[in-house]
């Protein structure tokens, strides 16, 4: 068995990162509290609450396009989690720099009292 044992990793060149190839990682991720607190993330620059139950998220750095995938939970924060979920907004359209999430909690929209976790895939500008 091999093992690599390696505290940084960069390019031929020296200064860049490594190229993923064939190969995906996430380049978004966001914890955000009941409060509009974020609790952890990558590559997010801010929230901005629009209403019940409705986020809109700015990337720190964009997306080459506004065409990423993502996933994201809506925790109800009673310890009970099912039957809720969040989603795009119908009244709005991601950007490569802006989604807008919107959250619901057996089909009805809420403040998410607990928070919602969303990640995001896709290539950076």
């Amino acid at each position: 068995m091999s093992e690599i044992r390696a505290n940084t990793i960069s390019a031929a060149n020296g200064t860049g990162p490594v190229a993923l190839t064939k190969q995906s990682a996430a380049q978004h991720f966001s914890l955000v509290v009941a409060s509009n607190t974020i609790n952890k993330s990558l590559n997010l620059a801010s929230i901005v609450d629009e209403g019940t139950g409705r986020i809109k998220y700015n990337f720190t750095n964009a997306f080459d396009s506004r065409w990423y995938a993502y996933a994201s939970h809506n925790m109800d924060g009673g310890g009970h989690n099912d039957g809720s979920g969040a989603n795009t907004s119908d009244s709005d359209t991601p950007t490569a720099s802006v989604m807008y999430v919107f959250t619901h909690h057996n089909g009805s929209a809420n403040d998410s009292e607990g928070g919602v976790g969303l990640t995001v895939t896709g290539d950076l500008a």
